[in-house]
């Protein structure tokens, strides 16, 4: 078993393009080419979101070519190349380092048996506290990819049958949370329960989603616990001012809802008993 090098690979792509259709090798030794020193880089195709189409017409579902994803948004995205390995070739995928640093999760990256066919499917998640762009075209996944010493015996289309190249069907989508914190849900939860208006405080509880996210992903280092903690209490302190302010609003609202003639008469009676 061999990994193969950037000549390797140009050489193997040029007199089998079909081997990962769709790539394109014409600038094959920039920065920017899609054939790395050892590993070949592969795009996005098309991006479905969770939640998009109805139950009633789940054949509404339809690709988009450039989404923005909050913070712990969820997307699946479907490589633009399509793969058909001969049966001595394996490969092992991981996001690019350029995405993975800026905070997106993929939540499925893995092997490739030999003989596969079909494009790359990938749930991702926005880790990030920040917004994060998809777009038709950007790198989503690095395959690294191994020439066995010889075939194997029964390759994975000759032990599962045909795979019709397709998308995700509209149950699989839908499967997903919106977003894997429940951010929206949580936070409208806990505002009603309140008395409050959701909007004002879900701003905070996405920063708050994100922290813990960080931390269970271990991005945060020990340093920066006590930052993260001030944070937090700021946040926290917000939200009281929030209800202290709704609750006097409340009040402003009673008082001018009282009508004027009555108020002299209410005055009237509180001195009388005294």
């Amino acid at each position: 078993m061999a990994l193969l090098t950037d000549n390797d690979l140009h050489t193997e792509l040029l007199a089998n393009a079909n081997y990962i259709a769709g790539l394109n090798i014409t600038d094959w030794q920039s920065k920017d080419s899609s054939i790395q020193p050892c590993s070949v880089d592969l795009h996005i195709g098309k991006i479905f979101l969770p939640g998009e189409a109805s139950e009633r017409t789940p054949g509404t579902l339809k690709p988009r070519t450039e989404v923005t994803l909050a913070t712990g948004q969820t997307a699946v995205v479907i490589t633009t190349e399509t793969l058909n390995f001969p049966s001595d070739w394996a490969a092992y995928g991981f996001p690019p380092s350029h995405v993975s640093s800026r905070g997106l999760l993929m939540t499925n990256p893995g092997h490739i048996d030999p003989g596969y066919h079909g494009n790359l499917r990938f749930t991702v998640i926005n880790m990030s506290a920040q917004l994060f762009p998809l777009r038709t075209g950007d790198a989503i996944v690095t395959l690294l990819i191994d020439k066995l010493a010889k075939p194997v015996t029964n390759n994975f289309q000759q032990r599962t049958g045909p795979c019709a190249v397709k998308g995700p069907g509209w149950d699989e989508v839908n499967l997903l949370a919106k977003d894997f914190v429940n951010v929206e849900e949580r936070a409208k939860k806990i505002a009603n329960d309140a008395g409050i208006k959701w909007t004002l405080i879900i701003s905070a509880f996405g920063t708050i989603a994100t922290l813990i996210a960080t931390l269970i992903i271990g991005h945060v280092h020990n340093s920066d616990v006590d930052d993260l903690k001030a944070k937090i209490g700021v946040l926290e302190e917000r939200i009281n001012n929030v209800k202290l302010d709704d609750r006097l609003s409340d009040l402003e609202k009673k008082f001018a809802a009282t009508k004027v003639e009555d108020r002299p008469k209410d005055l009237g009676m509180k001195v009388n008993k005294k």
